[in-house]
């Protein structure tokens, strides 16, 4: 995961194929009493990514929204 978490934008356009994994790995790496701190550390850093793709997302599909929006006033007016 580490990889992942030091390169965020070369696989942000699969995000969505590694996020349940994720997910699904922060209690083995993180959360168990005897884990390193290295692994905690790596646990926080996944939180952090799954939250900061989810915003990126966001902030695209808003994006494609007013650019859609403003394509069909465009057609609207010219019609």
């Amino acid at each position: 995961w580490q990889l992942v978490v030091r390169h965020p934008s070369l696989f942000f356009s699969s995000a969505a194929q590694f996020v349940p994994q994720m997910v699904n790995s922060l209690n083995r790496i993180g959360l168990s009493p005897n884990c390193s701190v290295e692994n905690r550390k790596l646990a926080v850093e996944l939180a952090q990514l799954i939250i900061a793709w989810e915003q990126q997302r966001l902030e695209l599909a808003q994006h494609k929204a007013l650019i859609g929006g403003a394509v069909e006033e465009r057609k609207a007016s010219t019609s």
